[in-house]
Protein backbone atom coordinates (compact mmCIF):
# COMPACT_ATOMS: atom_id res chain seq x y z
CA UNK A 1 0.00 0.00 0.00
CA UNK A 2 1.39 3.46 -0.87
CA UNK A 3 2.49 6.01 1.74
CA UNK A 4 -0.25 8.36 0.51
CA UNK A 5 -2.99 5.79 1.11
CA UNK A 6 -1.57 4.90 4.54
CA UNK A 7 -1.64 8.58 5.45
CA UNK A 8 -5.22 8.97 4.25
CA UNK A 9 -6.27 5.95 6.32
CA UNK A 10 -4.65 7.44 9.41
CA UNK A 11 -6.37 10.79 8.92
CA UNK A 12 -9.73 9.10 8.37
CA UNK A 13 -9.34 7.06 11.56
CA UNK A 14 -8.34 10.12 13.61
CA UNK A 15 -11.37 11.99 12.38
CA UNK A 16 -13.60 9.06 13.24
CA UNK A 17 -14.69 8.76 9.64
CA UNK A 18 -13.75 5.13 9.03
CA UNK A 19 -16.66 2.84 8.22
CA UNK A 20 -16.70 -0.92 8.45
CA UNK A 21 -18.64 -2.89 5.86
CA UNK A 22 -20.46 -5.97 6.99
CA UNK A 23 -22.16 -6.99 3.77
CA UNK A 24 -22.04 -6.76 0.00
CA UNK A 25 -25.06 -4.44 0.19
CA UNK A 26 -22.97 -1.90 2.13
CA UNK A 27 -20.19 -1.92 -0.46
CA UNK A 28 -22.61 -1.87 -3.40
CA UNK A 29 -24.59 1.12 -2.14
CA UNK A 30 -21.65 3.15 -0.85
CA UNK A 31 -18.93 2.35 -3.40
CA UNK A 32 -20.00 0.35 -6.45
CA UNK A 33 -23.15 2.37 -7.06
CA UNK A 34 -21.22 5.64 -7.08
CA UNK A 35 -18.04 4.66 -8.90
CA UNK A 36 -18.42 1.36 -10.74
CA UNK A 37 -21.86 0.33 -11.94
CA UNK A 38 -22.02 2.74 -14.86
CA UNK A 39 -19.46 0.48 -16.57
CA UNK A 40 -19.56 -2.76 -14.58
CA UNK A 41 -23.15 -3.91 -14.74
CA UNK A 42 -25.14 -5.93 -17.21
CA UNK A 43 -25.99 -5.75 -20.00
CA UNK A 44 -22.61 -5.11 -21.59
CA UNK A 45 -20.54 -4.98 -18.41
CA UNK A 46 -16.99 -3.79 -19.10
CA UNK A 47 -14.50 -6.65 -19.13
CA UNK A 48 -17.46 -8.94 -18.43
CA UNK A 49 -17.38 -7.87 -14.76
CA UNK A 50 -20.81 -7.25 -13.23
CA UNK A 51 -20.44 -5.66 -9.79
CA UNK A 52 -24.20 -5.20 -9.44
CA UNK A 53 -24.91 -8.81 -8.47
CA UNK A 54 -23.19 -10.53 -5.54
CA UNK A 55 -22.93 -13.96 -7.17
CA UNK A 56 -21.34 -12.41 -10.27
CA UNK A 57 -18.76 -10.56 -8.15
CA UNK A 58 -17.70 -13.74 -6.39
CA UNK A 59 -17.75 -15.84 -9.57
CA UNK A 60 -15.56 -13.31 -11.41
CA UNK A 61 -12.52 -14.06 -9.28
CA UNK A 62 -11.70 -10.40 -8.61
CA UNK A 63 -12.25 -11.02 -4.88
CA UNK A 64 -10.17 -13.32 -2.67
CA UNK A 65 -12.26 -13.54 0.50
CA UNK A 66 -10.26 -12.61 3.62
CA UNK A 67 -7.29 -11.58 1.42
CA UNK A 68 -7.73 -7.97 0.27
CA UNK A 69 -4.10 -7.55 -0.82
CA UNK A 70 -4.51 -10.52 -3.18
CA UNK A 71 -7.87 -9.31 -4.53
CA UNK A 72 -7.65 -7.75 -7.99
CA UNK A 73 -10.58 -5.44 -7.26
CA UNK A 74 -8.91 -4.01 -4.18
CA UNK A 75 -5.55 -3.69 -5.96
CA UNK A 76 -7.12 -1.67 -8.80
CA UNK A 77 -8.93 0.62 -6.38
CA UNK A 78 -5.88 1.11 -4.18
CA UNK A 79 -3.59 1.96 -7.09
CA UNK A 80 -6.13 4.40 -8.47
CA UNK A 81 -6.48 2.43 -11.71
CA UNK A 82 -10.18 2.24 -11.09
CA UNK A 83 -12.58 3.91 -11.47
CA UNK A 84 -11.29 4.69 -14.94
CA UNK A 85 -11.49 8.31 -15.97
CA UNK A 86 -13.01 9.40 -12.67
CA UNK A 87 -11.98 10.58 -9.24
CA UNK A 88 -10.40 7.92 -7.04
CA UNK A 89 -12.45 6.63 -4.13
CA UNK A 90 -11.79 8.13 -0.72
CA UNK A 91 -9.62 6.52 1.97
CA UNK A 92 -12.76 5.83 3.97
CA UNK A 93 -14.41 4.05 1.05
CA UNK A 94 -11.25 2.08 0.28
CA UNK A 95 -11.09 0.96 3.91
CA UNK A 96 -14.73 -0.11 3.72
CA UNK A 97 -13.94 -2.36 0.74
CA UNK A 98 -10.88 -3.72 2.53
CA UNK A 99 -12.84 -4.49 5.70
CA UNK A 100 -15.54 -6.25 3.69
CA UNK A 101 -13.03 -8.48 1.91
CA UNK A 102 -11.16 -9.16 5.16
CA UNK A 103 -14.43 -10.29 6.75
CA UNK A 104 -14.81 -12.87 3.97
CA UNK A 105 -16.81 -10.70 1.54
CA UNK A 106 -20.17 -11.76 3.01
CA UNK A 107 -23.41 -11.28 1.15
CA UNK A 108 -25.46 -10.81 4.33
CA UNK A 109 -24.80 -10.43 8.04
CA UNK A 110 -24.15 -13.71 9.87
CA UNK A 111 -27.22 -15.16 11.52
CA UNK A 112 -27.49 -14.48 15.23
CA UNK A 113 -26.12 -17.38 17.24
CA UNK A 114 -28.69 -19.67 18.82
CA UNK A 115 -28.53 -19.94 22.59
CA UNK A 116 -30.18 -22.55 24.82
CA UNK A 117 -30.62 -21.42 28.42
CA UNK A 118 -33.28 -23.42 30.26
CA UNK A 119 -35.15 -26.72 29.91
CA UNK A 120 -38.47 -26.98 31.79
CA UNK A 121 -39.24 -29.23 33.54
CA UNK A 122 -35.70 -30.31 34.36
CA UNK A 123 -36.62 -33.95 34.88
CA UNK A 124 -39.08 -36.54 33.65
CA UNK A 125 -39.73 -40.27 33.39
CA UNK A 126 -37.56 -42.61 31.34
CA UNK A 127 -40.74 -43.49 29.44
CA UNK A 128 -40.73 -39.99 27.93
CA UNK A 129 -43.83 -38.63 26.17
CA UNK A 130 -44.04 -35.52 28.39
CA UNK A 131 -44.04 -31.99 26.96
CA UNK A 132 -40.88 -29.98 27.55
CA UNK A 133 -40.17 -26.27 27.00
CA UNK A 134 -36.78 -25.00 25.86
CA UNK A 135 -35.97 -21.33 26.39
CA UNK A 136 -33.15 -19.31 24.90
CA UNK A 137 -32.35 -16.76 22.22
CA UNK A 138 -32.69 -16.79 18.41
CA UNK A 139 -34.53 -20.13 18.30
CA UNK A 140 -36.64 -19.32 15.24
CA UNK A 141 -34.84 -21.78 12.94
CA UNK A 142 -34.64 -24.76 15.31
CA UNK A 143 -35.54 -27.94 13.43
CA UNK A 144 -34.43 -30.77 15.69
CA UNK A 145 -34.08 -31.35 19.44
CA UNK A 146 -32.14 -34.22 21.01
CA UNK A 147 -32.15 -35.50 24.59
CA UNK A 148 -28.88 -37.37 24.77
CA UNK A 149 -28.79 -39.23 21.46
CA UNK A 150 -32.56 -39.60 21.19
CA UNK A 151 -34.60 -37.23 19.00
CA UNK A 152 -37.65 -35.41 20.34
CA UNK A 153 -40.93 -35.47 18.48
CA UNK A 154 -43.52 -32.72 17.93
CA UNK A 155 -40.87 -29.98 17.79
CA UNK A 156 -42.67 -26.63 17.64
CA UNK A 157 -41.11 -23.16 17.49
CA UNK A 158 -43.34 -20.92 19.62
CA UNK A 159 -41.24 -17.78 19.05
CA UNK A 160 -37.59 -16.79 18.87
CA UNK A 161 -37.21 -17.46 22.60
CA UNK A 162 -39.18 -20.68 23.09
CA UNK A 163 -39.45 -24.16 21.56
CA UNK A 164 -41.60 -27.04 22.77
CA UNK A 165 -41.26 -30.75 22.08
CA UNK A 166 -42.17 -34.18 23.37
CA UNK A 167 -39.37 -35.83 25.33
CA UNK A 168 -38.18 -39.17 23.91
CA UNK A 169 -37.97 -42.28 26.03
CA UNK A 170 -34.59 -43.24 27.44
CA UNK A 171 -33.31 -46.66 28.37
CA UNK A 172 -31.36 -45.54 31.44
CA UNK A 173 -32.09 -43.00 34.16
CA UNK A 174 -29.72 -40.09 34.71
CA UNK A 175 -28.67 -36.70 33.38
CA UNK A 176 -28.42 -36.10 29.63
CA UNK A 177 -27.43 -33.17 27.47
CA UNK A 178 -30.10 -31.35 25.46
CA UNK A 179 -29.11 -30.30 21.94
CA UNK A 180 -30.90 -28.08 19.44
CA UNK A 181 -30.10 -27.91 15.72
CA UNK A 182 -31.09 -25.68 12.83
CA UNK A 183 -29.69 -28.11 10.28
CA UNK A 184 -26.24 -26.53 10.11
CA UNK A 185 -25.43 -25.50 13.67
CA UNK A 186 -25.83 -27.43 16.91
CA UNK A 187 -26.05 -25.92 20.39
CA UNK A 188 -25.82 -28.16 23.45
CA UNK A 189 -26.69 -27.64 27.11
CA UNK A 190 -24.92 -30.27 29.21
CA UNK A 191 -26.66 -32.16 32.03
CA UNK A 192 -29.85 -30.24 31.27
CA UNK A 193 -32.46 -32.96 31.77
CA UNK A 194 -32.70 -35.67 34.40
CA UNK A 195 -34.38 -38.91 33.38
CA UNK A 196 -35.95 -40.63 36.35
CA UNK A 197 -37.48 -44.03 36.78
CA UNK A 198 -41.26 -43.97 37.18
CA UNK A 199 -42.22 -43.81 40.85
CA UNK A 200 -42.37 -47.41 42.02
CA UNK A 201 -41.88 -49.52 45.14
CA UNK A 202 -38.13 -50.10 44.64
CA UNK A 203 -35.08 -48.47 46.17
CA UNK A 204 -33.80 -47.43 42.72
CA UNK A 205 -37.02 -45.55 41.95
CA UNK A 206 -37.30 -43.99 45.41
CA UNK A 207 -33.65 -42.88 45.29
CA UNK A 208 -34.04 -41.22 41.91
CA UNK A 209 -37.43 -39.59 42.59
CA UNK A 210 -37.37 -38.85 46.34
CA UNK A 211 -34.15 -39.53 48.21
CA UNK A 212 -31.71 -37.86 45.82
CA UNK A 213 -33.59 -34.60 45.18
CA UNK A 214 -35.14 -34.21 48.64
CA UNK A 215 -33.20 -36.12 51.28
CA UNK A 216 -29.58 -36.74 50.37
CA UNK A 217 -28.43 -33.19 51.04
CA UNK A 218 -28.42 -34.27 54.69
CA UNK A 219 -28.43 -38.06 54.40
CA UNK A 220 -25.24 -38.80 52.46
CA UNK A 221 -21.51 -38.24 52.65
CA UNK A 222 -19.00 -38.95 55.42
CA UNK A 223 -21.25 -37.72 58.23
CA UNK A 224 -24.90 -38.25 57.28
CA UNK A 225 -27.58 -36.97 59.65
CA UNK A 226 -28.48 -39.53 62.33
CA UNK A 227 -26.08 -41.97 60.67
CA UNK A 228 -28.53 -42.58 57.81
CA UNK A 229 -26.93 -42.60 54.35
CA UNK A 230 -29.55 -42.94 51.62
CA UNK A 231 -27.10 -42.77 48.72
CA UNK A 232 -26.81 -46.57 48.29
CA UNK A 233 -29.12 -49.47 48.97
CA UNK A 234 -26.53 -51.15 51.19
CA UNK A 235 -26.06 -48.07 53.37
CA UNK A 236 -29.80 -47.46 53.59
CA UNK A 237 -30.51 -50.97 54.77
CA UNK A 238 -27.51 -50.97 57.13
CA UNK A 239 -29.23 -48.45 59.41
CA UNK A 240 -30.91 -50.38 62.22
CA UNK A 241 -34.15 -48.46 62.42
CA UNK A 242 -34.63 -46.55 59.16
CA UNK A 243 -36.15 -49.39 57.14
CA UNK A 244 -37.51 -52.55 58.70
CA UNK A 245 -38.85 -54.85 56.03
CA UNK A 246 -42.62 -55.50 56.17
CA UNK A 247 -42.89 -53.25 59.24
CA UNK A 248 -44.25 -49.76 58.64
CA UNK A 249 -44.92 -49.09 62.30
CA UNK A 250 -41.26 -49.30 63.31
CA UNK A 251 -39.62 -48.00 60.11
CA UNK A 252 -38.44 -44.50 61.01
CA UNK A 253 -38.17 -43.34 57.39
CA UNK A 254 -41.89 -43.95 56.95
CA UNK A 255 -42.87 -42.54 60.34
CA UNK A 256 -40.91 -39.32 59.80
CA UNK A 257 -42.11 -38.69 56.25
CA UNK A 258 -45.76 -39.54 56.95
CA UNK A 259 -45.82 -37.06 59.86
CA UNK A 260 -44.16 -34.35 57.80
CA UNK A 261 -41.08 -34.28 60.06
CA UNK A 262 -38.87 -35.10 57.10
CA UNK A 263 -37.47 -33.71 54.87
CA UNK A 264 -36.30 -31.33 57.59
CA UNK A 265 -36.64 -27.69 56.62
CA UNK A 266 -38.39 -28.55 53.36
CA UNK A 267 -41.97 -29.06 52.16
CA UNK A 268 -43.80 -32.25 53.10
CA UNK A 269 -43.59 -35.11 50.67
CA UNK A 270 -46.72 -35.50 48.51
CA UNK A 271 -49.11 -38.20 49.66
CA UNK A 272 -48.33 -40.44 46.67
CA UNK A 273 -44.61 -40.39 47.51
CA UNK A 274 -45.21 -41.21 51.17
CA UNK A 275 -47.58 -44.01 50.11
CA UNK A 276 -44.93 -45.42 47.75
CA UNK A 277 -42.35 -45.50 50.55
CA UNK A 278 -44.91 -47.45 52.56
CA UNK A 279 -45.57 -49.83 49.66
CA UNK A 280 -41.83 -50.38 49.30
CA UNK A 281 -41.38 -51.31 52.95
CA UNK A 282 -44.48 -53.57 52.90
CA UNK A 283 -43.05 -55.30 49.80
CA UNK A 284 -39.85 -56.15 51.66
CA UNK A 285 -37.87 -53.05 50.58
CA UNK A 286 -36.52 -54.48 47.29
CA UNK A 287 -33.53 -52.83 45.64
CA UNK A 288 -34.85 -53.15 42.08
Amino acid sequence: MSFKVHLLFAVALLLGGAAHAETYADVRSRVFQTYCLDCHSNPGAAAGLDLGVYSEVIASGVIEPKKPDESILYQKLEMGEMPKGGDPITAEELELVRDWITAGAPDAPPAAAMELKVVTPRFGPTSGKNTVELEGEFLTNVKDVFFGTEACTDVKVVNDKKVTCTAPKQRDAGLVAVKISDGSTDVELKNAYDYRLPLAATYESLRMNIFKPKCMRCHSGDKPEHGLDLSTYKDTMAHRRAVIKYNLKDSRIYKKTSKGEMPQGGPRLPKDEVAMIGNWINAGAPEK
